[in-house]
């Protein structure tokens, strides 16, 4: 996510910034859908010669129940050792009990489910799909179910996109809407 002047923005070729969401709100709405990471990068820190805002860190950490990391603005070793230090103290805040607790219950799930359902496809795609992309999909439907994060990797060119669209068109048939992030590297 990229964050300037207390928002969320969106650019076009790292220019024309167009304020896109709250990040705390940004932050709700990642944990609903199971994100595995966040990033959280201030493209206007280093510019403007200020580190990353330390109540955003805290808010952020107070919120997430995902690993996060952020970025901008840290010039010197002393900014590193403060930021290491709130990061500590913010770790140390969290319930370990809780933790502990949604651990088991997610390590439940997967027993009670331990083998990948036989689920087809959208019938559209079905002619398209070659073994091994049905076997992506319905691993990406038992990822889903069991509601853990997962990652389908592959080499490229082997169809992991069709998978991921195969997947999202099962989710908006079966419950009537899906959504999903692309991120292109560049």
């Amino acid at each position: 996510m990229l964050y300037r002047n207390g928002g969320l923005v969106k650019s076009i070729r790292f220019t024309d910034h167009r304020y896109i969401g709250d990040p705390i709100n940004a932050v709700r709405i990642f944990n609903d859908c199971f994100a595995d990471e966040l990033i959280i990068l201030d493209i206007e820190a280093s510019k403007k010669g200020h580190p990353i805002s330390t109540e955003l860190v805290r808010e952020v950490g107070e919120e997430a129940n995902m690993p996060f990391a952020v970025g901008g603005g840290i010039t010197t070793l002393d900014q590193i050792a403060e930021r290491l230090t709130l990061y500590t103290r913010l770790d140390n805040c969290r319930d370990e009990e809780e933790l502990v607790f949604k651990l088991e219950e997610k390590f439940e799930k997967i027993r009670e489910r331990y083998s990948i359902a036989d689920v087809t496809p959208p019938e559209y795609l079905l002619p398209t799909l070659r073994p091994y992309h049905v076997s992506g999909f319905q691993w990406l439907n038992y990822l889903h179910d069991v509601q853990w994060g997962g990652i389908l990797a592959d080499d490229m060119g082997l169809g992991k996109t069709v998978q991921t669209l195969s997947f999202l068109q099962h989710l908006k048939e079966k419950n009537g809407n899906a959504f999903g992030i692309a991120a292109p590297s560049s």
